[in-house]
């Protein structure tokens, strides 16, 4: 496995697997994890999400973090609002934990932190909604110094927590009569 310092590597791409069964991102241990093989995904998913609204798939993203049933099989789920983040115990594929969970609004990126023994673990996973144009990037990064490393995770389990997430707000979309936006942020 490659490390990368610095700024974000560029993607590989990746090829269309909507059917894809496998766990999402949620599930997928801090270290990578998965089967391995070669379509390995170091830092996002290059291609772009069309049909939803930015806000939409936000709203999506961030209800994953009190409601992780909806993306991902998981019992046993317990939030509890901190200062400043959620914490949430949940079992998935057999393995129960605990984790932080942290919004940034302003980049939109939802931050989890696993628990070891009460503290949080140097390692991040970051799941972050970028715009023009609108796609999800996922990476682990070093809470401590902010650099971004090859996260190892399969890119049909990347895919399949995407779709999870476009599935959401694409009936968040319809639910609001909102057609969704073209552009956000532009200057």
């Amino acid at each position: 496995n490659k490390m990368v310092t610095g700024a974000k590597a560029d993607p590989k791409p990746l090829k269309a697997a909507a059917d894809a069964d496998h766990k999402t991102l949620s599930e997928i241990d801090e270290a990578g994890g998965g089967s391995g093989g070669s379509d390995i995904l170091d830092n996002g998913l290059p291609a772009e999400i069309k049909g939803v609204t930015h806000d939409s798939m936000w709203r999506s993203m961030k209800k994953s973090i009190c409601e992780p049933e909806y993306f991902f099989p998981c019992t046993g789920v317990s939030t509890q609002e901190k200062q400043g983040y959620v914490q949430r115990t949940l079992t998935a594929s057999g393995e129960t934990y605990t984790e932080n969970i942290y919004e940034d609004e302003a980049n939109c990126e939802i931050v989890y932190r696993k628990l070891n023994n009460g503290a949080e673990i140097v390692y991040e996973r970051v799941v972050a909604l970028r715009t023009h144009p609108l796609k999800i990037e996922s990476h682990l990064r070093n809470r401590d110094n902010g650099i971004t490393v090859q996260w190892g995770m399969p890119e049909a389990e990347s895919l399949s927590a995407a779709d999870a997430f476009v599935q959401e707000a694409k009936r968040m979309d319809r639910d609001s009569g909102i057609p969704p936006d073209p552009v956000r942020d532009a200057s």
